[in-house]
């Protein structure tokens, strides 16, 4: 904000040529003072020139700006109401009074004035995010998130921006679930709603009822399956994983995080020979491959008794692997099958690695 009023200096010389005598001498000295960052001294002084020029709409302008930046967010807007009164389209005053209104929790207030603004200055990104979060703050996440989303495009990093795009969704997401259970509360999709937001918030027998009671009435849904499958994962019942997981892949058969998914609860049952495929077409699926697809490929792989295949698979793993946890348990089985090729070298070196990453974890939990 700061930057922008900067702008507003130019309205001294304005102001300054429109008065005389006592009122000239206050706007001297509020101007000075502000300029040396004396807040409260260029206050009382512009208040002396609105008493003493009251339909100057410049001087209660002036004085919005300084009581702006003292932070006195109901006493700046009770000025710019005045100045807009006496002048309607004075520049500045609306993008001064729409943040104004903004910061005292009246956001429905602010949208005309911001909306105004915005039309005066099309190019600044910042009275756009402040548009789109008087719509947010309205309650209307759809008008916010276009013009958030507006504004992300010349400030994608903007901290501020992320959250408020983030709230804008998740908004909207809360309305349209609201509507789907007051139109249609024994759909498959209101089931699937319900059972997503028990599974986000650790319900987990609530969410495989609703999920079951979303597949009841219509079982083309991967999704569904899909979180079925995940949650009985979680559980360590594998074989129910499994059965969710094929069912998923019989609707979507090239989702490689389904493979991958069905392939980890195969090899959890010892079935590495059935986990194969799945593993193969979750690697196969994306390009590059995930470091989870290609290191439980390389489990299979040494499961199954092929050592050059399994290494191969999960040095590929290890060169795109970040996590350390993922790096340390590649290793580990890297040194697996160091052994088993009777290759001492390469045995020692991973084990090390495997040794140290896992000090580094172990000492960064205490």
């Amino acid at each position: 904000m700061t930057a922008r009023l900067v702008a507003f200096v130019a309205l001294s010389a304005a102001l300054a040529a429109q008065v005389s005598g006592p009122v000239a001498e206050h706007v001297r000295r509020g101007v000075a003072a502000r300029e040396e960052g004396r807040l409260e001294e260029a206050r009382r002084q512009l208040e002396g020139a609105v008493r003493g020029a009251p339909e100057l709409a410049e001087a209660h302008l002036y004085l919005g700006l300084v009581l702006h930046e003292t932070g006195d967010f109901s006493a700046a807007a009770d000025s710019l109401v005045t100045a807009l009164a006496l002048k309607p389209g004075l520049p500045g005053a609306r993008e001064l009074l729409g943040y104004d209104l903004l910061m005292l929790g009246r956001a429905e207030e602010a949208v005309p004035h911001l909306d105004a603004a915005r039309r005066e200055d099309t190019g600044r990104w910042q009275l756009i995010a402040w548009l789109g979060r008087a719509h947010l703050e309205s309650g209307r996440p759809g008008q916010a998130l276009r013009h958030l989303l507006e504004a992300q495009g010349s400030a994608p990093a903007d901290p501020e921006l992320l959250y408020l795009v983030g709230k804008a969704y998740s908004q909207l997401a809360l309305q349209s679930h609201a509507q789907l259970l007051a139109n249609a509360p024994e759909s498959a999709y209101a089931h699937l709603a319900t059972a997503e937001d028990h599974d986000l918030n650790g319900r987990s027998d609530e969410a495989i009822a609703a999920y079951r009671r979303a597949l009841s009435g219509r079982e083309a849904l991967p999704d569904a399956w899909r979180a079925l499958g995940d949650i009985e994962q979680g559980r360590g019942r594998h074989r129910a994983a499994v059965e969710a997981y094929r069912r998923a892949l019989a609707i979507r058969s090239d989702n490689g995080a389904l493979h991958l998914h069905c392939g980890e609860a195969l090899l959890a049952l010892g079935l590495a020979a059935e986990a194969l495929p799945h593993l193969e077409s979750a690697v196969a699926g994306d390009d590059p491959p995930p470091p989870a697809a290609l290191e439980a490929l390389g489990k299979a792989l040494l499961d199954l008794g092929r050592f050059l295949d399994a290494r191969a698979a999960l040095a590929r793993a290890l060169d795109s692997a970040v996590e350390e946890q993922r790096r340390m348990k590649i290793h580990y089985q890297l040194a697996r099958i160091g052994r088993k090729l009777g290759d001492s070298e390469a045995t020692r070196e991973h084990l090390q690695e495997f040794t140290a990453l896992r000090a580094k974890l172990t000492a960064g939990d205490k």
